[in-house]
């Protein structure tokens, strides 16, 4: 299957093959692979191709935005056969845009621009659905189950997990990078690290020399942040390790598996 085009998402199943698809513009066959650590295909499937980011769910599943006939939805793909197991309409911003997992496998994602919902992961119902301004559409969940989100005109809004309600004001925060077990949020732009408690104060900050990857960051097991300057890796004490809950980065751990099983 020659499927021209990049690579525009990677994720690793349960079982450690690699899922990922092809995307971008021309008219070329776009596809859904399944390759395995021996580095052969097991399977692809032609998809009209959206550059959101590939999600495993709990059970090993494959979640992900894509269109059919025109229209968007996110589809659910058996791991091992490649197969559709159920469609739902969502319309939304491509691009940065996640599908996350709750405490119990549902997931939390944009189903259109302003709206955010829980799914259930076993049919596509929508459990609940809320709007959500935001201007980054980038979704984290803390450890204590609040779905975050982040708007450039109003912060940070944060949500209750159980029926989408938003949980106190927004607070005047950037878009957080990663958060750590005490909900800290770790964010890197321009030449700084700054690190802001969870009602919004900011704890301290970290000036270095950034260049242009100033949001690579992460935080070890050790509670060690790493970010990735010019021509050097820093690698500064912070004040806690990645949470061990919830989804605190956007790619969900430190290995940027997308899967809500690795740590």
């Amino acid at each position: 299957m020659y499927s021209y085009g990049e690579v525009s998402s990677l994720a690793l199943a349960n079982n450690g093959d690699l899922i990922f698809k092809t995307s971008g513009s021309g008219s070329y066959y776009r596809a859904l692979y399944c390759v395995g650590n021996d580095g052969n295909t097991k399977w692809y499937r032609v998809i009209a191709a959206e550059i959101n980011p590939i999600t495993i769910g709990y059970d090993g599943a494959i979640f992900d935005y894509a269109r059919e006939d025109g229209k968007y939805y996110i589809f659910e793909t058996d791991p091992e056969t490649g197969n559709v197991l159920w469609k739902t309409s969502a319309y939304t911003a491509s691009g940065a845009t996640n599908i996350t997992v709750a405490d119990n496998g549902d997931l939390i994602a944009f189903i259109a621009y302003d709206t955010l919902a829980r799914i259930d992961p076993v049919n596509g119902n929508i459990l609940w659905k809320t709007l959500a301004q935001t201007s980054s559409k980038q979704i984290v969940i803390d450890n204590s189950g609040r779905i975050c989100v982040y708007d450039q005109w109003s912060g940070m809004h944060r949500f209750n997990s159980q029926n989408g309600s938003e949980s106190g004001q927004a607070i005047s925060v950037p878009d957080p990078i990663c958060l750590d077990g005490d909900e800290k949020m770790y964010y890197a732009g321009g030449n700084l690290i700054d690190v802001y408690n969870s009602d919004g104060t900011k704890a301290w900050s970290f000036n270095y020399d950034a260049g242009s990857n100033s949001n690579s960051l992460t935080i070890s097991p050790d509670n060690i942040v790493y970010v990735s300057g010019t021509k050097k890796v820093f690698a500064i004490k912070g004040d806690g390790a990645l949470a061990p809950t919830g989804w605190p980065s956007y790619t969900h751990d430190n290995r940027n598996t997308f899967n809500s099983n690795k740590k």
